[in-house]
């Protein structure tokens, strides 16, 4: 250390100078044999190290801690002088050997200091455990609560120890009376007598608890979605709770009710299956219950649409086994026994059980399970086949004996299949639209001549079809734009082409699977998914702009009177509709085309539709319809969706709203009444 090294620059300088020191033989210390003064030890301690570094202890323990000297270059120093001491001797204090007594219960350092440098042991000191006892559990508990027994720890200087600083093991006698929870809580779940118990330090305690009757449960109900389909199953389950609403008593049996079982059944396991066939679709409460609690939820229970069809201003489709419309009624076509237009869809009345409805200009036809025809509304070209000219505001039956399998309601006038293929038609004769070989109107069903059979048929101002084989298909009717394929291939402007009376052959090139007849035009699906238009092209009907080029003239034709492809390249739909403008499906997703269908042209911002476009808000579509400037699709599940003009109701939202242009919007769900 420094000192030494300036005793010996003294003793050296002494030396050199001969001068003596004082004293005989020097008072510096003692000569050796050589004559130099012994100067005593000589070392520089920069480390002391302590093992071990930590101690823990119980109070009357002993434990020795070695201290190790190190220099700077961590070599060992030799019997180096060291001080032993405590920073709390009340807690642990230390001999001059390093052996350490444990005194009271505390936190306490041992240095070692050696040469001015010092190292240290931690030392924790506890009070052994003498004795455990458990408290808090002498009430009585009820099943679902929370039991939080109190342990009692005691020291054996008599101190009450902190149950955080030990590791308990807790049990219990009876698991199906009262549930370890793992943490020292218990879980009450039914009526007994138990004992947990408790195992800490080698120590161990016992106490007796009671869990007594039900009382001040919760339930809580679950379900995927609240509602069903009418001859579907739901699963509701009932989560049985404690008063704190903590546990779940999932061994307590439940009660089920419906509050109309004719429309809603629940069986003992919470399986709600929807009503019978015939009965009424509504809301239904549901009630599950178990020891003086209970808890109710509503159950809509609702059908599904298995077809829609749009008509000019109005909607109607075959909801679960009811036929429903929506829209204007200024002339009954709704059905509903009045004039009233409806926001909603609306059953309906007669009671009658149609298979497939058509919604045309402003009356509407269905088939029942028989194949007869019923049809409803205008009457005044004798478009209800009821044989008369009276407007009727609820079906009213087509006069015939001939059972159909199709029908279609076009503007002013019906045409329906039977059995055998043949096509049949009355209402307006102008332009031949009935196509039975003259212009004038039949109020009863007249068949169409040309003896053919078709499988598919579709009206408008103007009547296609399809014939059995799929081979060829047919138009008649109106042509004023080249819309029953009629020649001259092309117009330039609109011009009135040669109607037909009867049958003209659209093509024989193509097979196709759908064939619809729009305002002015006509779209048909054919066997590949490819979609062809003909007839008017002025406001883009047929999707994209057809050209003709003449020298250096390019032109633009204004209608088309053969199957022009919707797009240059092919692309695959899977079904086509067409009213006032054309719609379709491709890849699930719902498009349609027409240069003003979504909006008014006048109206600032006013972006025109040229080609097909996607309309957003339904993720999924099964089938599509357009009426005048709205459009009703199904999704996957049967839902119905409407989007864009909608003041009389055509959207069947709820409300009469002016337009929800380019997304869809849900159809309200029909409520049937009971006694229909």
């Amino acid at each position: 250390m420094r000192i030494y090294t300036l005793v010996l620059l003294v003793c050296f300088v002494a030396a050199c100078s001969g001068a003596p020191s004082d004293g005989a033989p020097g008072a510096g210390g003692a000569e050796d044999s050589n004559g130099a003064p012994d100067l005593g030890p000589f070392y520089d301690v920069e480390h002391v190290w302590m093992s071990p570094a930590k101690l823990r202890l119980a109070v009357g323990e002993q434990a020795t801690i070695e201290a190790d000297a190190r220099d700077a270059a961590i070599e060992e120093v030799d019997n180096p002088d060291i001080l032993w001491r405590s920073t709390d001797p009340a807690v642990a204090r230390v001999d001059q050997q390093g052996v350490v007594e444990a005194v009271g219960a505390g936190q306490a350092v041992i240095e070692a200091v050696a040469d001015g440098d010092t190292g240290r042991c931690e030392v924790e000191v506890y009070e052994p455990l003498e004795s455990v006892a458990i408290a808090g559990v002498d009430d009585t508990f009820r099943p679902g609560v929370v039991v939080e027994p109190v342990l009692q720890l005691t020291g054996v200087l008599g101190n009450e120890l902190d149950p955080d600083d030990w590791a308990p093991n807790w049990s219990s006698d009876d698991d199906q009376v009262l549930e370890h929870l793992g943490d020292g809580r218990f879980a009450a779940l039914r009526p007994g007598v138990t004992e947990i118990a408790v195992v800490v330090g080698g120590k161990s305690a016992a106490a007796r608890v009671e869990v007594g009757g039900y009382a001040d449960l919760q339930i809580r109900l679950d379900a995927e979605r609240w509602r069903v389909h009418r001859g579907e199953t739901l699963e509701i389950t009932a989560s049985v709770l404690g008063p704190g609403g903590e546990i779940e008593l999932d061994h307590v049996a439940v009660n089920w009710e419906s509050e109309a079982p004719s429309l809603l059944e629940v069986d003992a396991a919470g399986l709600a299956t929807g009503l019978a066939t015939g009965k009424a679709l509504g809301t239904v409460s549901v009630r599950a219950s178990a020891h003086g609690a209970s808890a109710e939820r509503d159950v809509l229970v609702v059908g599904v649409y298995s077809s829609i069809d749009s008509g000019r201003r109005h909607t109607c489709g075959i909801y679960d086994i009811y036929t429903v419309c929506w829209g204007l009624n200024l002339r009954g076509q709704l059905g509903t026994g009045d004039l009233t237009s409806r926001a909603v869809p609306t059953l309906v009345v007669g009671g009658h059980r149609f298979t497939s409805v058509s919604a045309g200009g402003d009356f509407s036809c269905g088939l029942d399970a028989d194949g007869r025809a019923w049809c409803w509304g205008a009457n005044e070209h004798g478009q209800l086949g009821d044989g008369t000219r009276s407007r009727h505001t609820e079906p009213t039956a087509v006069q015939t004996h001939v059972k159909f399998v199709a029908i279609t309601a076009g503007f002013q006038h019906a045409c329906a299949l039977d059995l055998a293929g043949n096509a049949w038609c009355w209402g307006s004769g102008a332009d031949g639209r009935l196509g039975i070989g003259h212009t004038d109107d039949s109020v009863t069903p007249s068949p169409v001549v040309g003896g053919l059979r078709f499988r598919a048929i579709d009206a408008a101002e103007h009547t296609c079809a399809i014939t059995t084989d799929g081979q060829a298909t047919y138009c008649w009717g109106n042509n004023d734009y080249g819309e029953i394929g009629a020649t001259p291939k092309f117009t330039f402007a609109s011009t009135d082409l040669a109607s037909s009376a009867e049958p003209w052959v659209v093509t024989q090139s193509r097979s196709f699977e759908q064939v619809r007849a729009g305002d002015d035009f006509s779209c048909a699906l054919a066997d590949d998914g490819e979609i062809f238009c003909w007839g008017s092209n002025v406001d883009y009907q047929l999707g994209r702009t057809i050209y003709s080029s003449g020298g250096d003239v390019i032109t633009s034709f204004r209608s088309v009177s053969w199957p022009v492809s919707l797009h240059e390249d092919p692309v695959s739909y899977t079904a086509v509709s067409a009213g006032y403008h054309p719609c379709a499906i491709r890849d699930g997703k719902p498009y349609c085309w027409r240069e003003d269908f979504h909006g008014d042209p006048t109206s600032p911002g006013f972006v025109p539709v040229t080609e097909p476009t996607r309309l957003r808000g339904l993720a999924e579509a099964s089938a599509i319809t357009g009426g005048y400037k709205f459009t009703c699709a199904l999704d996957e599940e049967g839902y119905a969706y409407c989007s864009g003009w909608g003041v009389d109701g055509e959207l069947g939202s709820g409300s009469m709203q002016e337009y929800v242009w380019g997304s869809f919007v849900p159809v309200v769900l029909p409520t049937v009444e009971s006694s229909q």
